[in-house]
């Protein structure tokens, strides 16, 4: 047959078909994205709906923690239950803290001092913390035990080591009255012979065994650098009376250090006063420092021109050693004896020795007094006047309790360690000690 002949089967397509393939190919892919857009994106959202709670959550749990601490700060700060429920401004997230006092937390009181009254047995002291974040809340309770801390300086002596008072002369021994209680590290009460003493203390004093910390880990610590730091430099005038105080309400902080030999053997002293350089004026809050110590051949006398009560902190560091040296480790040597009136406080502080005597001289046989002293050191050396007439009378307080002033809850002694402005204050304070196991974290809210 003549018919017209096919094309061959395997002949190319034309440039329109290949066209065609390549937009059909295009429409799959794009649909393909669209439908993993569109998924991914709807994945985002559920998980964005799981991720804010999840977040609103654990930031609601991190605000219940942060006001826990906050409110253990307001407790020691204030020792009022109540403070933390009427407090006007919480930490950030928090919408409720209530403080209690008890063994059970149900039953606790609510209202009422946090530390107990000297002598008094601690009760356990509970803090709930109610916070919110978005649509999220969360409880925490913890559990605290109180501790008013160590009572350092509200006595006449904290001392590590020992007391040494002459008595190889009777006059001497029974002219050295000590009034108020002292605490020891170790109770060891000798003689300049290093016998133990065996015959009452005049005073008498009342004497215990206490463990507390060592200055040193304030004298050789970060509190003396920053302190020492922020002093301004007293050069003594010679011959003349000393002056100590601020003039605003910010108290004074003072460091001398002359480099000054004296002795037999010479020792290193920062001051060696004489005469008159032994009154020292005071008004306001003062502290003195003196790296090597302090020696006084006069009475060291304080006279108050303020208008008020004054107070000074005396803080020395004994200078190096010297073979055969008797004043060896020793950061204040008054040989004259002190004289503190009343409207004076006086601090003393030292990583060595305080030693208070009545050496022969001028005022060997003369009256010392002092009508506040507090001392915190590594061992005390006192030695009275000679004579029947007059006698050196260290008092803070009497008795094994004494009320004072200075010393009662939040008063002098309470107000200078929360400035910081007595060594190892951060163990005098009043704390709030977390009992372990009682930690408890709630996402269910509980009302106040």
């Amino acid at each position: 047959m003549n018919g017209t002949p096919l094309p061959p089967s395997n002949a190319k397509a034309g440039p329109g078909q290949e066209r065609g393939f390549a937009l059909l190919t295009v429409i799959v892919i794009v649909m393909a994205l669209t439908i993993l857009g569109l998924s991914l994106f709807s994945l985002s959202g559920f998980e964005a709906r799981f991720f804010r709670p999840a977040l609103n959550q654990a930031q609601a749990v991190q605000s219940g923690r942060a006001g826990v601490d906050w409110a253990r700060y307001v407790l020691e700060s204030t020792d009022d239950l109540d403070s933390v429920r009427i407090a006007t401004l919480y930490p950030p997230g928090i919408t409720g803290v209530i403080a209690r006092r008890g063994d059970v937390f149900e039953t606790a009181d609510s209202t009422g001092p946090v530390f107990p009254p000297p002598g008094d047995t601690p009760v356990p002291i509970w803090v709930r913390t109610v916070a919110s974040q978005g649509n999220q809340e969360s409880a925490v309770l913890a559990k605290f035990s109180p501790n008013d801390g160590h009572d350092l300086y509200k006595r006449l002596m904290t001392v590590m080591d020992s007391l040494v008072i002459e008595d190889d002369l009777a006059d001497r021994f029974g002219n050295t009255l000590l009034l108020g209680v002292i605490r020891m590290g170790t109770v060891r009460i000798k003689d300049y012979a290093s016998n133990v003493i065996t015959e009452p203390i005049h005073g008498p004093p009342c004497v215990g065994q206490l463990t507390v910390p060592r200055p040193e880990e304030d004298l050789l610590g970060e509190w003396w650098t920053q302190k020492f730091g922020a002093a301004q430099n007293l050069i003594p005038v010679d011959g003349s009376p000393i002056t100590l105080g601020p003039t605003g309400s910010e108290p004074a902080i003072y460091r001398t250090d002359l480099n000054q030999m004296e002795g037999n053997p010479l020792r290193l002293w920062s001051a060696s006063l004489d005469g008159d350089e032994c009154i020292i004026r005071v008004r306001g809050t003062s502290i003195w420092m003196f790296p090597d110590g302090l020696r006084c051949t006069a009475q060291l006398r304080f006279e108050n021109i303020g208008s008020g009560a004054a107070t000074v902190i005396l803080v020395g560091r004994p200078g190096p050693s010297v073979p055969g040296s008797i004043e060896n480790d020793v950061g204040f040597a008054l040989f004259g004896g002190v004289h503190i009136p009343s409207g004076v406080n006086v601090f003393m502080i030292s990583n060595g020795c305080v030693e208070i005597e009545h050496e022969p001289g001028p005022w060997q046989n003369d009256a010392s007094e002092a009508k506040y002293l507090s001392i915190y050191a590594d061992w005390v050396k006192l030695k009275g006047p000679g004579g029947n007439s007059n006698d050196m009378v260290l008092e803070h307080g009497a008795g094994c309790n004494p009320s004072l002033l200075q010393d009662a809850r939040d008063g002098l002694v309470d107000q200078l360690i929360e400035a910081d402005l007595l060594p190892n204050s951060r163990h005098a304070r009043r704390r709030l000690t977390f009992v372990p196991g009682t930690w408890n974290e709630n996402p269910t809210p509980m009302g106040n």
